[in-house]
């Protein structure tokens, strides 16, 4: 029974953390409400909804990690696991849509919400799996007198410590190649590509030099505020232009001709080191690894299961 209750008490540590997490994010919530408002009742309204509901949340959180102390078998067990698995959607949900409208500038920290509730489900489902689902059958003490007797008791035996180590190194590759395909899509950079049509350089405190292309009727601009030096380009030019639409709404990034490269020096949303000219290996790269990080990970995730047992 010490495996047990050393994993009734990892679970109890990790839920107890997301609880007090809850209660932080509330009164932070709460607190902030009124901040850069003005005279906007109803965004208060909003924002007063959104810390109540956090409240809300955070007593709920409590009053199922009290059922599962009281009570870590049968229903205790799988109403735990039933509020850690919204905690789990809600954060990644919540993360994922903070960190892209703020363009990776805020929202990470709901990712530790999301870590937490993971690691709780995955050692609720090793109490379930390894301990409490063979104890019913009559067979627990075969099946765990062995594991429980070394410190790492909770590899199954006869399955070693390569598996484990195999899942390890093929979540966290799974995790850097997610993070790095969606640290390179957030930007929402778009390539254009064509003849210069017309350039119009508009002389003041900031002189702007004005693009367009033939293959498209937007207007690039380019300023010596955000560019150390003004593009030179001339008519009928062949040039690529970047700009990012998910963070700079449209705005420029970088333009490429015959006679150099000029980027955004105040902030190339990412795109050094790659130019223009080079952009689709940007994009290769991008592809793969929003392809490959998934598919790695569903089968860390499934080896992983299987060393559960």
């Amino acid at each position: 029974m010490r495996g047990r209750q050393v994993l009734v008490v990892a679970i109890v540590v990790l839920a107890s953390a997301q609880c007090l997490l809850w209660l932080v994010a509330a009164s932070f919530a709460w607190s902030f409400r009124y901040f850069l408002i003005g005279n906007d009742q109803q965004l208060l309204a909003d924002r007063t909804r959104g810390a109540l509901a956090l409240f809300a949340w955070f007593a709920i959180n409590t009053l199922c990690l009290v059922a599962y102390s009281v009570r870590s078998r049968g229903w205790g067990l799988w109403l735990l696991a039933a509020v850690q698995s919204v905690n789990l959607g809600i954060t990644l949900w919540i993360g994922v849509g903070q960190v892209n409208q703020t363009c990776g500038q805020h929202g990470y920290e709901w990712f530790l919400f999301t870590g937490l509730a993971a690691m709780t489900l995955l050692l609720r489902y090793v109490l379930w799996r390894r301990v409490d689902r063979l104890a019913h059958a009559g067979a627990m003490r075969a099946a765990v007198r062995q594991p429980f007797t070394r410190p790492w008791f909770l590899i199954p035996a006869g399955k070693g410590l390569a598996s484990l180590a195999l899942i390890v190194v093929l979540m966290a590759v799974s995790a850097a190649l997610i993070g790095l395909g969606w640290n390179f899509s957030i930007q929402g950079i778009q390539t254009h590509s064509g003849i210069v049509r017309t350039v119009q350089l508009e002389r003041g405190t900031i002189s702007t030099l004005h693009v367009t292309i033939d293959s498209s009727t937007h207007d690039y601009a380019f300023d010596d505020l955000i560019y150390d030096s003004l593009p030179d380009v001339r008519l009928s030019d062949q040039v690529v232009i970047l700009t990012s639409e998910s963070c700079g709404y449209g705005s420029t990034v970088a333009l490429q001709s015959k006679r150099g490269t000029w980027f955004n020096s105040i902030n190339d949303y990412g795109v050094k080191p790659f130019t223009p000219e080079n952009w689709p290996i940007h994009e290769l790269i991008r592809w793969v690894a929003l392809s490959l990080g998934p598919v790695l990970g569903l089968f860390g995730v499934t080896i992983l299961f299987r060393w559960i047992g």
